[in-house]
């Protein structure tokens, strides 16, 4: 009796562990526009300045807390310094409703960061949570106090459903405006609390179930007083 109790207390303490694992496993990638290709700098791709900023749309079906952004940005050197900004959209294919250079004032989160001049995946620490709706990645300089130079590589491979657009900006007072994105293969990416993910990794519900059978294996010899 003792022994079954023990095993039955130990399948519980198993499965409330795998559990409580599953809430707190790491970041997951929600969004990204293009899988990942060759990291080459040298290719070329868009500019990236305080005259260009390039954005990618992405929409949330439900409440979800974002970890991070990211993408795959060059430098011209190692030093250049650019700015992340997530957006609101009213729509799946709108642009952005303000100035871009009133990008900061509207945006729901920002961030700066030095991405170097490999042109390998980079991520940028965000902590926001996000209600369903549209929302727009954008990245640029010129705001927040960067003034880098580079550009988004085009050596990926656009996904079904890529939607990109861009700003044309003139910071000495020239017309400013918000366009549809006339480059592809350009990589995005957006990633969240893996506990807001409705869909368990593989091997964490593997070890669910484990628990739970643990747990229904020792109580099998119990029986009632």
């Amino acid at each position: 009796m003792k022994n079954s109790n023990l095993r039955s207390f130990a399948g519980i303490i198993f499965a409330m562990g795998m559990a409580t694992t599953f809430g707190q496993a790491s970041a997951a990638v929600i969004y990204q526009s293009a899988s990942p290709g060759p990291t080459d700098c040298s290719a070329g791709g868009s500019i990236l300045d305080n005259t260009q900023f390039l954005g990618a749309r992405f929409s949330l079906g439900s409440t979800t807390t974002l970890t991070g952004v990211g993408g795959r940005v060059c430098g011209s050197s190692a030093a250049d310094d650019f700015f992340a900004a997530i957006l609101p959209l009213s729509s799946p294919g709108a642009l952005p409703g303000f100035d871009p250079l009133d990008l900061i004032s509207n945006a729901l989160a920002s961030a700066t960061f030095v991405p170097g001049d490999g042109g390998d995946d980079l991520t940028i620490p965000f902590s926001l949570t996000l209600g369903p709706g549209n929302y727009a990645l954008v990245f640029g300089a010129g705001l927040l106090g960067t003034n880098g130079f580079g550009w988004m590589p085009e050596t990926n491979t656009d996904l079904p459903g890529a939607s990109y657009f861009f700003a044309g900006v003139d910071s000495g007072g020239g017309t400013n405006s918000w366009n549809e994105g006339d480059f592809t293969n350009t990589r995005f990416f957006v990633t969240a609390d893996a506990s807001s993910n409705p869909i368990p990794e593989p091997a964490t519900a593997l070890l669910v179930l484990l628990g739970i059978g643990m747990a229904a294996w020792g109580r099998r010899g119990l029986h009632p007083v």
